[in-house]
């Protein structure tokens, strides 16, 4: 019998967040997307390996990890966006 776990509440609201995201282009959920994916990263490392003991501080480790790189990519990413459409704008500028 199927049971609507924690699990599948992340995997929802993933891709959810990935619909507004691609559908209204709002750059404050691209961040939201990114920690996301960690949790759901996160949530399901534990409920596959939660019976291991010491895999589960190895887990833990990878999956914060995981999240600093999700993040950090959506920064980085909000950034590029943001300089390409201002070096965009001013070369458009000069150019009249």
């Amino acid at each position: 019998m199927w049971i609507f776990s924690f699990n599948d509440f992340l995997v929802f609201f993933f891709f959810f967040y990935l619909f507004l995201f691609y559908y209204y282009s709002f750059r404050f959920l691209n961040f939201l997307v990114s920690v996301e994916i960690s949790l759901v990263f996160l949530f399901l490392f534990f409920s596959v390996f939660i019976g291991y003991g010491e895999m589960n501080f190895m887990l833990i480790f990878l999956s914060i990890i995981a999240c600093g790189v999700a993040i950090g990519l959506s920064v980085m990413v909000s950034w590029m966006r943001f300089f390409d459409k201002t070096v965009f704008s001013l070369s458009t500028i000069g150019s009249l």
